[in-house]
């Protein structure tokens, strides 16, 4: 199983070689290098270096208008959202290196657990980069895309249709983002977060191991009710009340937020709602404090 996989690996340079009986794998340090660099995007750092480099970004092009920075959060919180669904719904495995000796795989074993396509790296990834990569056009999305799509291969830790899939997925929402970001922005915030807070409460299973199931959808759970708080912060000027008054607030608030992030550090998706969350409120603050 997975013959084309591994020819892809070849052919990007992986190599197996068996020395003093024991297994290792040759690289090309350069592609390597390049494919670690895209993987990573899609963990904990990469994601919150991307989101807030380009929140950061749209806020001093849009200063005016946060609306522009509510619709790239949407967008990438609900295309990450409709993956992981698909994900359940699919129950699809990912690549098993047990199935295939021959396959290079080198991924994170909770990672390893979930189910496969589509791949929420590809999709997470292009939509949180897409004020950046949009600046080139359709190849800086495509180019996007092939690389991230190339590296979950490289590693093992998706099949041609977990990529395949992800990349369809990516490519729509990348393709009509202003229409999917009016279109979210124009829905008062506490029914787009109501929808999300329901699915996110009956999440199906994401993975055949039942108790890593288990706690996913407890972990979703309580993100989702986060979630939904911060759309009533939005609405409210509790947002300015709580970032800038006083001093003791803003820090309650921000090692809330941080504990969140290292509780859940391990998975992306409610990392990157809990991020929405600390964009939202902290957006609507600095919106009212300007008025």
């Amino acid at each position: 199983m997975f013959r084309t996989e591994e020819k892809i690996q070849k052919f990007l340079g992986i190599r197996k070689t068996i020395e003093n009986d024991e297994e290792t794998w040759k690289f090309n340090k350069l592609l390597h290098l390049y494919f670690i660099i895209f993987t990573n995007l899609g963990n904990l750092y990469g994601y919150i270096i991307s989101i807030i480099g380009c929140t950061s970004y749209l806020y001093y092009r849009n200063v005016d208008n946060p609306l522009a920075i509510y619709g790239y959060c949407h967008a990438w919180v609900w295309s990450h959202t409709i993956t992981e669904l698909l994900k359940s719904i699919l129950r699809l495995p990912r690549p098993d290196k047990s199935k295939n000796s021959n396959l290079y795989q080198s991924e994170y074993e909770h990672i390893l657990q979930e189910y496969g396509p589509p791949s929420s790296h590809v999709v997470g990834i292009t939509i949180a980069l897409y004020p950046f990569i949009s600046q080139f056009g359709l190849p800086g999305i495509l180019f996007t895309i092939i690389s991230v799509s190339l590296s979950r291969i490289y590693f093992g830790a998706h099949s041609i249709f977990c990529v395949v899939s992800g990349s369809f997925i990516a490519l729509i929402f990348s393709l009509y983002f202003t229409e999917i970001t009016n279109f979210l922005t124009t829905i008062p915030p506490i029914f787009n977060y109501g929808a999300l807070l329901v699915i996110l409460k009956i999440h199906p299973s994401r993975s055949p191991n039942q108790k890593f199931s288990q706690d996913s959808a407890k972990k979703a759970s309580y993100v989702a009710t986060v979630s939904f708080m911060a759309s009533i912060f939005q609405m409210t000027n509790l947002a300015f009340y709580f970032i800038f008054r006083p001093i003791i607030q803003q820090l309650a608030l921000l090692v809330f937020f941080v504990a969140m992030i290292i509780n859940y550090r391990a998975d992306s998706f409610n990392v990157c709602i809990i991020l929405n969350c600390i964009i939202h409120i902290s957006i609507r603050g600095l919106t009212l404090y300007f008025a």
